[in-house]
């Protein structure tokens, strides 16, 4: 009798460390899906700069709509895929990335772009935590080589 009453005893045990656990795994998914969110719009803003300083050295047209086109709404991707850009807490409608975002320098004294983005990005899960949001930049420059 006493040894089952030991065996339910340790099952309560096991019950209360998941219960101090659960916390600390919950914020280990969650982090993880935020860092993988940002580290793709990281990308998606790397990217649409590497775009815009072709076209600037190119000469083929504007260099901030090619950016904007990249984020917010490429020809090539379905209707129903309004950006590239996540962000989980804009739901107003807008586009993720607006003009003011981007900075086109060049050519400079030695033939180089330089395209400039930056990206504020609102965080859904570590606003529990107080961490509100993020800027995320890019730069790209390329060389001007003539024909």
């Amino acid at each position: 009798m006493k040894r089952l009453k030991h065996i339910t005893n340790q099952c309560g045990a096991a019950a209360v460390e998941f219960a101090v656990l659960l916390p600390l795994l919950v914020t280990l998914v969650f982090g993880s899906i935020e860092f993988g969110l940002v580290c793709y719009n990281k990308q998606v803003i790397t990217n649409a700069g590497r775009e815009g300083a072709r076209m600037a050295i190119t000469g083929g047209g504007d260099v901030v709509q090619t950016v904007l086109d990249y984020c917010n709404r490429r020809a090539i991707d379905p209707p129903q895929v309004k950006h590239k850009l996540i962000d989980l807490t804009s739901a107003d409608g807008r586009y993720a990335l607006q003009a003011a975002d981007i900075t086109v320098t060049g050519p400079d004294g030695q033939d180089d772009f330089s395209v400039t983005v930056r990206y504020t990005y609102n965080f859904l899960f570590a606003q529990l935590i107080g961490i509100r949001q993020t800027t995320i930049a890019s730069r790209t420059v390329m060389r001007n080589e003539p024909n």
